[in-house]
């Protein structure tokens, strides 16, 4: 009985849903993380309200109404060339979080790439680290290194405070998430698929993010 009224009062909760990408299309079809065009198409059409980071964070819950945040990782080349045209075209806003020394490396984003996007007001430009290592399996020093440095190289390139930050692979530690804070971010997100609510806002350094693949797309049913 407890367990259904606590149910009850969480799903009528105001709350929106933060969603990441990461491969979109044909250059990585052999991942588990790949979601076809079609289907990302699928997906925003069968949703009316999108959300910036910015305003997930600035606005009070009762504004939520159900709205997604797009997230995208790791900067890969389809970042640009299907996600960026596709959601923009779409005036969706989203967040890309980006790993600076894999930049201009076969299969990634250019820097060019990257500073051409930072100037569209619809795209939010976060740190996924320097070399995408999970976090957890290193040093403090190293840790502090992926946190600390991709945000000073990624602010370097593109002109603008870097707030967000997304672990990869969704590993961190206690130490990550101090060092997270310390770095300058006001927020960084994890890969535990929940609602974002008034609750799950406070963990600000491991906010809930769910992955959007054709596999998730399927069991969602378009929802």
């Amino acid at each position: 009985m407890i367990k259904q009224i606590l149910r009850i009062f969480f799903n009528r909760l105001k709350k929106a849903k933060i969603v990441a990408l990461h491969c979109v299309g044909g250059m990585c079809d052999e991942s588990p993380c790949v979601i076809s065009k079609d289907n990302l198409k699928h997906f925003l059409a069968s949703h009316e309200k999108y959300m910036s980071m910015d305003d997930l964070i600035r606005l009070s819950p009762r504004k939520y109404n159900g709205a997604q945040v797009i997230t995208v990782d790791d900067g890969l080349s389809d970042l640009y060339t299907e996600v960026y045209p596709l959601l923009t075209e779409r005036n969706i806003p989203f967040a890309a979080f980006v790993s600076a020394d894999l930049l201009d490396h076969e299969g990634y984003i250019t820097t060019g790439q990257l500073k051409e996007m930072s100037q569209n007001p619809l795209v939010t430009i976060g740190s996924h680290g320097c070399t995408h290592k999970c976090l957890d399996e290193l040093s403090v020093e190293q840790q502090k290194y992926e946190i600390c440095d991709s945000k000073v190289k990624i602010e370097s390139l593109i002109g603008k405070e870097v707030k967000y930050f997304a672990y990869s692979n969704g590993k961190f530690t206690k130490t990550t998430q101090r060092l997270v804070k310390k770095a300058g971010y006001i927020r960084a997100v994890g890969v535990i698929p929940r609602a974002y609510n008034f609750i799950s806002q406070m963990s600000r350094f491991d906010l809930p993010r769910s992955n959007l693949t054709d596999e998730t797309f399927k069991k969602r049913g378009n929802e």
